[in-house]
This record gives C-alpha cells, sequence and structure tokens, in this order.
C-alpha cells in the first residue's frame, strides 16, 4: 500500500503501538499478528482512519478522553459511541462491555439512518447500549458516552423512554467520557448493514483496542 510522504510519522507511530500491543498479547498469550504482517496492516489502519475523518459526529459538548477506567469489583462497565457516514446516509453504534478486569464480555455494532439529529444518535446507542446490557443479563452497570447533553438528560432522569428499562438495573451510574473502542465499534459499522454481536471472542482488531485501552 502506497502512503503519501506526509503520512510516513503516522505510519511510524501505527506501527510502534502494533509491536508494542503484539508484546502485551504476547505476555497473555493471545494471539498475534506475525511480524511480516505489520506494516501492511499498519497501512490498511492508517487508510481506514483518514477514510472517516469527515464521518464523526460534530461534538456536542466537550469530549473528556482518558484510559479505560475499571468499575468496582464485580461491577461492569458499558461504553457506546456514534459515527456517522456522510457519503452513504447511515450512522453506526458500537457497544463494547467490560468487567472489572477490563476483560470484554461484549461487543455490539449496528447501523442505522441518519434521519436522526447527532443527539439523537447519541440517545440511541445509549438505549441500544442499555438494552445490551440487558440482553447479557447484567444489573450492576455504568454507562459511559460522549455525548454531553445525553449523559446530561440522563444524570437529571429526564428520558422518559429509558425509565421503565432502567429501573431494571439495580445500580446505575451515567458518566461522560469518550472511548475508543467504542468509537472503533461505530465505525465498523460502516460496510455492514447487519447488526454484529461478539460475546465469546472479540474481532482482532477490538480485542487489541482493548488490551490496549486497558494497559
Amino acid at each position: 500500500m502506497q502512503i503519501k510522504e506526509n503520512y510516513r510519522a503516522e505510519i511510524f507511530v501505527i506501527i510502534a503501538w502494533m509491536l508494542w500491543n503484539r508484546r502485551n498479547a504476547l505476555r497473555l498469550n493471545l494471539q498475534v499478528q506475525p511480524l511480516n504482517c505489520i506494516s501492511s496492516l499498519a497501512g490498511s489502519y492508517l487508510q481506514e482512519f483518514l477514510d472517516v475523518q469527515d464521518q464523526t459526529p460534530t461534538a456536542t459538548g466537550p469530549s473528556l478522553p482518558q484510559q479505560w477506567q475499571p468499575p468496582n469489583e464485580n461491577k461492569f462497565k458499558v461504553n457506546f459511541d456514534v459515527a456517522v457516514f456522510k457519503s452513504c446516509n447511515q450512522a453506526g453504534l458500537g457497544v463494547i462491555v467490560q468487567d472489572w478486569r477490563g476483560e470484554a464480555i461484549g461487543a455490539l455494532s449496528t447501523s442505522v439512518p441518519t434521519a436522526q439529529t447527532v443527539v439523537e444518535l447519541e440517545a440511541l446507542a445509549c438505549c441500544r447500549a442499555v438494552l445490551f446490557a440487558m440482553e447479557l443479563g447484567l444489573q450492576d452497570v455504568v454507562f459511559e458516552g460522549d455525548s454531553l447533553q445525553v449523559i446530561q438528560a440522563l444524570n437529571l432522569d429526564s428520558t422518559d423512554h429509558l425509565t421503565y428499562i432502567m429501573a431494571t438495573f439495580s445500580r446505575i451510574s451515567k458518566l461522560k467520557h469518550c472511548n475508543v473502542v467504542a468509537d472503533a465499534l461505530a465505525k465498523k459499522a460502516k460496510n455492514c448493514r447487519e447488526t454484529r454481536v461478539w460475546t465469546d471472542f472479540m474481532p482482532e482488531d477490538i480485542a487489541s483496542l482493548v488490551i490496549f485501552d486497558i494497559h
């Protein structure tokens, strides 16, 4: 894959990250990519990143990007995010569920029409995250999203359509943080109109991001 001259620095950073991530995966006895595939994969990741740069929703409030923080012991954290694909009039919803140890126990990627506003799409992602947690049989859950308006609405209990659903959880917190794994899952919906769910095994690209985010 040919990369323009001004992207050499980006390629170097991606390769360095992949090598660092590969080392961590080996320490955990996880499957890794062969070293001779790292360069081509880095080019593919960069191209995918460049393709979606103009497809990220306009921020509805200041984001607070940070490394994933675990919930209390025996609790679960569910992160959700949205990506907008203007070229195909679609949006992607991404949801990642992790336990207090950081292990991914569920992931979801699905696409929806972009007829809604960005705030409505973020609220839809939140609804899907809550329903996904229910489908997994979880109760003690922390939900995180990066839409300030949606999070504020949840904290004020002003979203009537979620009131009944949230009543099924014995404990729930609504915080505001962005999450690289949920973001990647949302963008993963670009090339697939079907809902994809993973529980036993995560896709390799998502598993790598999970490991990267918790270390």
